[in-house]
């Protein structure tokens, strides 16, 4: 049966609902990247409700409604601004758990506007044990689930075969992230210049400052790495004050070489670094490292390896799929069940296996170029943003509408004043 859009220049409706394409967290680069690419399809009405925005100007050539202040979640937001959008098609970006609230407003919109909305939801698994109400919850409540890895799609439906669920990889601009040696030389030079020292090989971090990213073992790796170097650097492009840790006090109290480690100034989630400026910074790159707990796909390991970057990081969770055979894995040095972290039991990297990591790209130069070589050549799985395979997922929403279905959700809308 054709969709109710087949033969005509009507297009289809978007309301993206998730962290805005204009701020500089993994989801808001998530939305820049996909609903930069549907837009320039023509074929699409876009309009997003941005967590994480607070309304500043924006480039952006489609609509971004930010959530107010005080309602960080959207809770309330939400509800106004989806009736008044009324799309054909709504697309959440978030974590499973952070989304059962939603399912009661959807259920709400479908019935007041009498009108079967799918619901696309693009979510990441990071870690396990994961909760069989998850499970139950994206069987029940989702119209087209759709995860970031293979990694992620596998154990879902190890824990439920019957659950229909589709992967979608991020994506890299090949043509703006790419590697460029002018740029790592001159960056090299002005910061001997500044630090009064030559510094030839540079260790970088790029992500938020927060719990999963484990920046004080990354910290005591590098007190350790450096001890008998004089020609090094870590660069942290991340909050000096953010969900994790106040960094110039760790730094304090780690008592860490003086002007050994640099942080982008005045940086802010909600003002991202332009990507030229973003590009430069993993060129200035020796060596990315990601030293996390858990990744629901790890967008810098890509961008860093399209601009010819080694990568360390930890042997968990989707790591070792993205990765392949373009770094070095350390393997965790405990367990542990942190707080406020839906008690999963994540891996902490082990701080001697990131020297002995960082160790070995400083010293064996042939590891070094045969690792940086294969960064460039993986990152070429990775380009571009699959648009044409979100097309096909869109247009399997669409033909929810066509078949007069009303999707899965069937939620008791007396709870709904609950979450309002």
């Amino acid at each position: 049966m054709d969709s109710p859009y087949s033969g005509t220049d009507k297009p289809i409706k978007i309301f993206w609902f998730g962290d805005g394409a204009c701020v500089s967290t993994g989801f808001g680069r998530v939305a820049n990247g996909i609903l930069g690419g549907l837009y320039k399809t023509t074929k699409y009405d876009i309009v997003q409700l941005g967590l994480n925005y607070y309304g500043d100007p924006h480039k952006k050539p489609y609509d971004i409604f930010p959530a107010r202040t005080g309602d960080p979640y959207g809770l309330n937001r939400l509800y106004e601004v989806f009736r008044a959008v009324n799309p054909d098609v709504f697309i959440t970006n978030n974590d499973v758990w952070a989304m059962e609230w939603v399912a009661k407003i959807v259920t709400r919109i479908r019935q007041e506007l009498d009108k079967p909305i799918p619901w696309i939801a693009y979510f990441p698994i990071d870690g396990t044990p994961l909760k069989i109400s998850w499970i139950n919850f994206i069987h029940n409540s989702i119209d087209i689930p759709i995860v970031y890895t293979k990694w992620a799609m596998e154990i879902l439906q190890s824990m439920d075969p019957t659950l229909k669920l589709d992967y979608v990889y991020h994506g890299v601009d090949l043509e703006v992230f790419k590697k460029d040696d002018s740029v790592k030389e001159q960056m090299k030079e002005q910061l001997s210049d500044e630090l009064g020292r030559k510094i030839n090989f540079v260790i970088g971090y790029v992500g938020r400052n927060q719990p999963r990213k484990r920046l004080p073992e990354l910290l005591l790796a590098y007190k350790k790495f450096v001890v008998d170097k004089q020609d090094t650097l870590l660069f942290l492009h991340t909050p000096v004050i953010d969900e994790g840790w106040h960094l110039k006090n760790v730094i304090e109290s780690l008592q860490m070489p003086k002007n050994q480690i640099l942080t982008t100034p005045g940086f802010i989630v909600s003002n991202p670094l332009p990507d030229h400026k973003l590009v430069a910074l993993y060129n200035l790159f020796d060596v990315l490292c990601l030293p996390t707990v858990g990744e629901g796909f790890g967008l810098p390991l890509i961008e860093g390896m399209a601009c010819g970057c080694p990568i360390v990081s930890t042997n968990c969770s989707v790591i070792p799929e993205i990765v392949g055979n373009c770094g070095i894995l350390v393997d965790p040095d405990h367990y542990q069940v942190m707080p406020k972290d839906n008690e999963l039991i994540r891996p902490i990297p082990g701080v001697s296996g990131m020297v002995a990591a960082f160790d070995s790209l400083y010293h064996n130069k042939g590891l070094f170029n045969m690792l940086s070589a294969n960064s460039l050549e993986r990152a070429k799985d990775f380009g571009g943003w699959s648009i044409s395979k979100w097309e096909d997922i869109i247009a399997r929403a669409v033909q929810i509408i066509s078949n007069k279905q009303k999707g899965s959700l069937d939620f008791d809308l007396g709870l709904f004043e609950e979450v309002t």
